[in-house]
């Protein structure tokens, strides 16, 4: 056989070679003593290879290093080389169909914080954006607390229409990151979806002694849970420790309570703790929600 005979059983044999990482999305570093965060810029252009069409832009912390660490608490590369899945994003769902499409999985939605999309077949995991509302973000610090502030304004379709305020408070100690979401139903329509925060964790090389914790919910092995665990229980905090030696443990405050919370553990060495809150918005009425990042170290 000659060279060209086998260069061309190895171009059609179904060998290619793995996508190259999408670029890094624009960010910001932000100081505060006791770690260093590093925040996506939502005003800036967005990269969708970057930054996808699921989770909302304003307010996703991407790193959350210790001081005189290295590496981040946070998981902050990606899971997967087209989807983003690392820091710390929230993500609203269920969207708000505008349009079912022609085919099961193929519908136009509105992705609250992010846009118009359109799905491709498996739903929310695959859509492309038809239309990217815009963020207008500000950024204040004062005795060394960072507030920075993200709105976005949908506009009308199909009187569906809302304004969501992100605001993220960066302070010293050990409760360094701490959300409030407002979310205005400004249309016609009632807005009724779900907020949850989906944060990343790798486990450290070594701790299999890690645990998590839900509410309603003794601590259980990190180590031997299965992929997914959820607790309805309503409660005011999610917990995990021992997992990495940057921290003893992290927990997630939620004001008001959740309504429920999911643990998430991935294959390769990496977990989510997932506190969910219902929103149904009226026309006309707001709801709000808090969240903060606590690091036991």
């Amino acid at each position: 056989m000659n060279f060209f005979g086998l260069l061309g059983i190895l171009l059609f044999s179904g060998c290619r070679s793995t996508p190259p990482d999408p670029p890094p999305p624009v960010s910001q570093w932000f100081d505060t003593g006791t770690f260093r965060v590093e925040v996506v810029d939502a005003s800036q252009p967005r990269d969708v290879r970057s930054t996808g069409c699921r989770f909302l832009l304003g307010g996703w912390i991407r790193s959350l290093v210790p001081q005189g660490a290295e590496t981040s608490i946070l998981r902050a590369r990606s899971t997967h080389w087209r989807l983003p899945a690392y820091g710390c994003p929230f993500e609203f769902y269920p969207t708000l169909e505008l349009d079912p499409g022609e085919l099961p999985g193929h519908s136009t939605r509105i992705q609250i914080g992010v846009g118009v999309v359109r799905e491709h077949g498996a739903g929310r995991f695959e859509t492309r954006p038809v239309e990217l509302f815009p963020w207008q973000t500000s950024v204040e610090s004062s005795g060394g607390t960072t507030r920075i502030v993200c709105q976005q304004n949908s506009g009308d379709h199909a009187g569906y229409s809302y304004e969501l305020t992100v605001t993220l408070t960066l302070r010293p100690g050990d409760s360094p990151a701490e959300y409030e979401f407002t979310l205005a139903n400004t249309g016609r329509r009632r807005i009724d979806t779900e907020l949850y925060a989906h944060p990343f964790f790798d486990i450290a090389p070594g701790f299999n002694e890690s645990w998590f914790q839900l509410p309603g919910k003794a601590r259980e092995s990190i180590a031997a849970a299965g992929e997914s665990t959820e607790s309805t229980r309503s409660g005011t905090s999610i917990a995990a420790g021992n997992f990495s030696p940057l921290c003893n443990s992290v927990t997630l405050q939620c004001t008001p309570a959740m309504d429920r919370a999911v643990f998430w553990k991935h294959p390769k060495k990496f977990f989510s703790l997932e506190p969910f809150r219902r929103f149904s918005v009226a026309p006309g009425e707001s709801r709000s929600w808090r969240c903060s990042l606590e690091v036991s170290r």
